[in-house]
């Protein structure tokens, strides 16, 4: 039985959940987005205001505006699978990068 995205539209945004739904060739609709992304010691959830709660590794949980804060808290470059997984991730939340 081929995996639907409602059964993986539950589990936090991820590296390997992107690269499973890749290998699965499902198509993930915008309902279907998860409000999480954990991954590799980044937890970032979308908040009710509009920003977001995120925890880095080692710290706590505290809300920011936008995802270029986010960026800043976490430091993953662009160019790395965890970065360039964290900055779609966002771009599905509306985030939209500085040029």
């Amino acid at each position: 039985m081929p995996a639907s995205w409602r059964q993986l539209a539950e589990t936090p945004e991820s590296l390997t959940r992107a690269r499973i739904l890749r290998a699965l060739d499902v198509e993930v609709p915008p309902e279907g987005r998860s409000q999480t992304f954990d991954d590799r010691g980044i937890w970032v959830q979308v908040g009710p205001e509009g920003g977001f709660y995120i925890r880095p590794d080692g710290e706590g949980p505290r809300w920011v505006a936008g995802g270029s804060e986010v960026l800043q808290a976490v430091r993953w470059p662009p160019g790395t699978p965890t970065g360039d997984c964290l900055r779609a991730w966002l771009r599905s939340w509306g985030w939209v990068p500085r040029s």
